[in-house]
């Protein structure tokens, strides 16, 4: 066992963050975007479309009603930069206007069309569960699935290449109690910012916005796993040197 005397500083390492690129940094789609690589691939070049990256594995995480406001948390503090962590302070922190924008924000990016819950989502004709608009309360519970963006930031356990690509850092779902009060603003590579691809070129480079659920403002999905950990390829991110600072999901950049 390691004894420690009294005032002695203990070595702890940098973590270790990586970056994960855009589809048009990619060889393997010839440094554009995805629908230009593959024009018969379904995306719709004049609306743009979400730049997922899947982790692995991806069984996904079961909503339940802690999380759904741990979400709505997320929207809130980027759109209104107010602090609600529960029903009760929902109502009481946000005026009826703002009640229903987010709303109506926590359904369309929770709708089982996207890829955050892909076929597993909170649609009120789904059946399941959905307790921010306070329906379908006694239904299954909608999945979030392990995904991220391209340009979000993530931090890694170590710079080692497994079989499945480095090991990234989540929140464990069983370990709520410990994370409940993050922000993507206190710890951002534990969220997915959420963007949409576009073919508007700029300098060379292709444009990246926030979903459009917030107009305008970052869209931020935590990353969660029953294990604390996920896998990502490791051809779809580079390692950052550690500065302080995150990376701009965006292009061009604010």
């Amino acid at each position: 066992m390691e004894h420690f005397q009294l005032g002695e500083k203990r070595f702890v390492p940098a973590p270790i963050y990586a970056f994960v690129l855009h589809d048009w940094q990619l060889a393997k789609y010839d440094y554009k975007p995805r629908s230009l690589f593959d024009p018969n691939d379904g995306l719709l070049d004049t609306v743009g479309y979400p730049e997922m990256v899947n982790l692995t594995p991806r069984p996904g995480i079961r909503l339940t009603e802690q999380l759904q406001w741990f979400m709505v948390k997320q929207l809130v503090l980027s759109k209104y930069n107010k602090n609600v962590n529960n029903k009760q302070e929902f109502f009481g922190r946000l005026s009826s206007e703002e009640r229903e924008y987010i709303v109506r924000a926590f359904c369309g990016l929770t709708k089982s069309q996207t890829a955050f819950t892909n076929n597993a989502g909170t649609e009120e004709e789904s059946g399941r569960r959905n307790y921010i608009a306070g329906w379908n309360t006694g239904g299954e519970f909608p999945i979030l699935f392990e995904n991220t963006c391209g340009g979000t930031t993530v931090e890694l356990f170590s710079n080692i290449k497994y079989a499945n690509g480095y090991k990234i850092k989540t929140l464990r779902n069983s370990d709520y109690e410990i994370w409940k009060n993050r922000t993507y603003k206190s710890h951002p590579q534990y969220f997915t910012k959420a963007v949409n691809a576009t073919v508007i070129p700029y300098q060379g480079k292709w444009r990246i916005d926030a979903m459009h659920y917030l107009d305008g403002k970052e869209v931020a999905i935590p990353i969660i796993s029953e294990t604390g950990y996920s896998f990502i390829a490791t051809d779809r991110v580079i390692l950052l040197n550690w500065n302080n600072s995150i990376p701009s999901p965006y292009y061009p950049y604010p």
